[in-house]
C-alpha cells in the first residue's frame, strides 16, 4: 500500500520554500504546499469525484442530449428558432477557438411577465469546475472512469501536444504540468488523466496568489518553469533533493512545454497573458472575459452586433460597466432599487452583492474594495421583485416546488470544450440557493441567501470549502427537481458556445500584429489602474510574431500586394493616414474576427464565393465575404 502511494504521488518536500534559518512549515501554510509528481496509471475515481457522484446514475434525458452530436443539435435548434440562420448556427458550433478552449457558463432559467422562457448568461468562466459533479455518461467504455477529464484533454489538448505546435509556433522542450490554486480534487484528476494520455509523469503544482515562495515562474522568452528536485527518490525509494554546501536545499527550475491551468484567483498576477509554453487556457482568455466580467460584458455586446443578422444573440441581464464606486447608488436607483453589484475580477461567489434594500446598499458602500471599477447588473428575482431594465423584467423559473411548496433560485453550470472539429459538451450540474424564493422580500432579509447559488466559500485561513448539500446533479434523483428538458439543455449549450466564442474573439483582438498583448487597447477597454498594476510583465522577448501568411495571387489583378492582419485599434489608426495609404502599393487587410483567419484568405482567393462591395469611407471599399463573415478593406485607386 505504501509503495503504491509512493508511486502515485512523490512529494517534493519544501524544495522551493525553505530559506536559511526559516521556521518549520505549518500545516496551514498554503504557500509551502508540495509539488507532486503524478504517474501514469494512478487515476482513482474516489479521489476525483464527490462520493454521491460515484453512486449516481445519469438521467436518461441528459445521456440523450450528450449523445446528440452537433449536427442533430443544429437541426433541433433551428427547428425551435426559425429566426436563426442554419448556416450561421453550424458555423458557430463547428468553429474552433484560438485561445479560450475550455469554458463554462453560469446560466439562469428565466421568464418574463408574458411567460417567455430563456436562458440568461450570468457569467462565463475560464478553466471552470464541474468534472467532480458529473455522473458517468457511459459506464461501459474502458476509459469511462475518467469521464469528462479524458474527454476534454483528448479532444482539446492532445491534438496540440501531438502536433508539437500551438497557433503555428513550436512548443518548447520541457515537462508537463497542472497548475492550481483551488479545487485540488479536479486538478489532480486532470494530472492523472494527462499522464495516462501522454505516457509520461505530470507535475501537480500549487500556484497561490499569496505564495511567498512561488513554484512557477516565466522566463523572458515566455517559457514557464516549475520548481522541481534533481531527483525524486533515492535508491531506497525515499524522497531526496540536492543540497548546497551549507546544507540548504537547492531548487531546480525545469522548463514546461505544456500546462493545464486551474488557477482561478487573479491568475494575471502569476502568469503573463501569452507564453511560449502551451497554457490551457492562457491568461489572455481570463483578461478578455473568462475571469473579467467587465470585458466579458463588452465582448458579448460586440459579438451580438456582429451576429445580429444571423438571428443569434447572447442573452444577458442588462449590464452597466466601468462604474466607479460613488456612481453605484445612481445605477441601483435607475434599476428600481434592485440590482447586483460585482467586482469584475472576482469569482466563486466572491465580490458579488445583491442589493434589494438600503441596508444592503449601505453595507456595500461602507466596504473598502481592492479595485476602483464595478459592474452593475439587473437583478433577477421573483415575479414581484426584479430589476426594471430596458428589456423589461426577468425573474427566476426556479426549481420544481418541493413537498413544502418551496421554489428555489437555481443556476446551471455548463462546461464545454473546443476541438479542431468544433465545440462539445463536457459536464453539467446545477446549484440552488440556501433559502426559497419569497413572494415578497422583507427589508431585513439577506437577499444573497435567497439568490446566491455559488457553492464555494472562503474559510478564515484562506482555504476553500464547498456546500455540497445545495449541489444538484444530472442524475435520476436531482435532475427532475431542476425543471429542464433536452430542448433546454440545447438552448443552454448554444448560449455557452456563443459566450465563449465572444470572449475568444475579444482575446484575438487584444493581440496586435507583432504578436504581443495590446496593452493600449486593453487599458482603453478596462480603465482600472489597480487591475493594470497587478498584471504580470506582458511582453515576450522576442515576441510571438504572427505565423507566415499564405501567398495571395490575383487579388484585384494587382502585381503588388501586401497582406496584414491587424486589430481594430490599429486599423482605425491606419485609416487616419488616408493620404499616405493612397500613395502606397495596393494594401489588402483582413480584419481578424476570431475564427480561422486562413479561411478569410481562402475566401478571397476562391472564385466560388461571391464578394459584395459597399462604400467604406475614408478612401476605402469594404468587401464582405458573406459566407464567412470576413471583411477586407481595400484602398480606392
Amino acid at each position: 500500500m505504501a509503495a503504491t502511494e509512493d508511486k502515485k504521488k512523490k512529494s517534493i518536500q519544501e524544495i522551493c520554500s525553505l530559506s536559511p534559518g526559516g521556521p518549520p512549515r505549518s500545516s496551514n501554510d498554503r504557500s509551502r504546499q508540495d509539488v507532486e509528481l503524478i504517474e501514469q496509471g494512478t487515476f482513482e475515481p474516489t479521489e476525483h469525484f464527490y462520493p454521491r457522484v460515484l453512486n449516481a446514475q445519469i438521467h436518461p434525458l441528459v445521456r440523450s442530449f450528450l449523445s446528440l452530436g452537433n449536427n442533430r443539435i443544429i437541426k433541433r435548434y433551428c427547428h425551435l428558432h426559425p429566426e436563426a440562420n442554419p448556416a450561421a448556427v453550424a458555423k458557430v458550433l463547428k468553429a474552433s477557438t484560438r485561445y479560450f478552449q475550455w469554458g463554462g457558463a453560469d446560466l439562469f432559467s428565466t421568464t418574463t411577465d408574458r411567460g417567455q422562457k430563456r436562458f440568461v448568461v450570468v457569467e462565463t468562466n475560464s478553466c471552470p469546475s464541474g468534472q467532480k459533479s458529473m455522473p458517468l455518461a457511459n459506464e461501459d467504455a474502458s476509459e469511462s472512469e475518467q469521464a469528462g477529464y479524458r474527454t476534454l484533454l483528448e479532444k482539446s489538448v492532445m491534438p496540440t501536444l501531438r502536433a508539437g505546435k500551438f497557433n503555428g509556433h513550436p512548443l518548447p522542450q520541457g515537462k508537463l504540468a497542472v497548475l492550481y490554486d483551488k479545487n485540488k480534487m479536479e486538478a489532480s484528476g486532470y494530472a492523472a488523466t494527462l499522464a495516462d494520455l501522454t505516457g509520461e509523469p505530470v507535475y501537480l503544482v500549487p500556484c497561490y496568489a499569496e505564495d511567498l515562495h512561488p513554484k512557477v515562474r516565466c522566463r523572458e522568452d515566455g517559457v514557464l518553469e516549475i520548481c522541481t528536485p534533481p531527483a525524486v527518490t533515492d535508491e531506497f525509494g525515499k524522497a531526496c533533493v540536492s543540497m548546497y554546501s551549507d546544507g540548504q536545499e537547492s531548487p531546480v527550475w525545469e522548463p514546461v512545454r505544456a500546462a493545464l491551468r486551474y488557477v482561478t484567483q487573479r491568475p494575471w498576477t502569476r502568469l503573463p497573458p501569452l507564453t511560449r509554453t502551451l497554457v490551457f487556457n492562457p491568461v489572455l482568455a481570463c483578461l478578455a472575459g473568462g475571469r473579467n466580467k467587465m470585458l466579458a460584458a463588452k465582448a458579448y455586446d460586440i459579438y451580438n452586433a456582429e451576429i445580429a443578422h444571423t438571428g443569434l444573440t447572447i442573452h444577458t441581464p442588462e449590464t452597466i460597466w466601468d462604474v466607479a464606486k460613488p456612481e453605484v447608488p445612481l445605477w441601483v436607483g435607475r434599476m428600481g432599487g434592485l440590482a447586483v453589484v460585482k467586482v469584475p475580477y472576482a469569482n466563486a461567489g466572491q465580490g458579488v452583492w445583491t442589493i434589494t434594500h438600503e441596508k444592503e446598499l449601505h453595507a456595500f458602500m461602507s466596504i473598502e474594495h481592492r479595485y476602483d471599477r464595478f459592474i452593475v447588473q439587473a437583478l433577477i428575482g421573483n415575479n414581484s421583485w426584479s430589476s426594471v431594465s430596458q428589456s423589461g423584467r426577468l425573474y427566476h423559473v426556479g426549481t420544481i416546488p418541493n413537498l413544502k411548496g418551496n421554489i428555489y433560485a437555481a443556476d446551471l453550470r455548463f462546461m464545454i470544450g473546443s476541438s479542431p472539429e468544433g465545440f462539445f459538451p463536457v459536464a453539467i450540474y446545477a446549484r440552488r440557493a440556501r433559502l426559497p424564493l419569497a413572494e415578497k422580500l422583507d427589508t431585513g432579509t439577506n437577499s444573497w441567501d435567497v439568490l446566491g447559488t455559488n457553492l464555494s466559500f472562503k474559510r478564515l485561513d484562506g482555504s476553500w470549502g464547498t456546500e455540497t448539500e445545495r449541489l444538484l446533479l444530472m442524475d435520476s434523483k436531482d435532475f427532475n427537481r431542476i425543471g429542464v428538458g433536452v430542448d433546454d439543455l440545447i438552448e443552454a449549450y448554444m448560449q455557452t458556445v456563443l459566450s465563449v466564442t465572444a470572449i475568444d474573439g475579444l482575446a484575438c483582438k487584444l493581440i496586435n500584429s507583432k504578436g504581443q498583448f495590446g496593452m493600449k487597447l486593453f487599458q482603453s477597454l478596462n480603465p482600472d489602474p489597480k487591475l493594470l498594476a497587478e498584471l504580470y510583465p506582458t511582453q515576450l522577448n522576442p515576441p510571438l510574431l504572427p505565423v507566415e501568411l499564405p501567398n495571395m495571387v490575383d487579388v484585384c489583378h494587382s502585381s503588388s500586394v501586401q497582406v496584414l492582419i491587424e486589430t481594430e485599434e490599429e486599423r482605425l489608426a491606419r485609416e487616419l493616414q488616408q493620404d499616405v495609404i493612397r500613395s502606397q502599393p495596393l494594401l489588402v487587410t483582413v480584419f481578424y474576427l476570431g475564427g480561422n483567419w486562413r479561411e478569410g484568405f481562402d475566401a478571397i482567393n476562391s472564385a466560388d464565393h461571391q464578394i459584395c462591395c459597399s462604400q467604406r469611407g475614408r478612401g476605402f471599399t469594404a468587401h464582405q465575404c458573406s459566407s464567412l463573415d470576413r471583411q477586407c478593406y481595400l484602398p480606392i485607386d
